[in-house]
């Protein structure tokens, strides 16, 4: 699973975010048998996470695209800097 996510990686790492973050949901929807899953990026500048891609769902269809630093579980894994399961 590891090295076949390394290859994913490295053979879309020229791909624009949106496409990049769709391709890495997908991969890793099918290695954790998920049914749904989104892609956030960290942006420094806005001090918040961006939804940027995601499997079974996209930016239009989820309620909410966009965390603040101890906002919601999202913002609060990023403050704590700890994993939530």
């Amino acid at each position: 699973g590891l090295s076949r996510f390394d290859d994913i990686m490295r053979l879309n790492y020229d791909k624009n975010l949106e496409e990049f973050s769709d391709i890495i949901m997908r991969h890793l929807a099918e290695l954790f048998n998920a049914t749904q899953g989104a892609f956030y990026v960290f942006d420094e500048s806005e001090n918040a996470l961006i939804m940027t891609g995601g499997y079974a769902c996209t930016t239009q269809s989820v309620k909410k695209t966009r965390f603040t630093v101890g906002e919601g579980i999202l913002g609060q894994i990023i403050k704590t800097k700890r994993m939530v399961l």
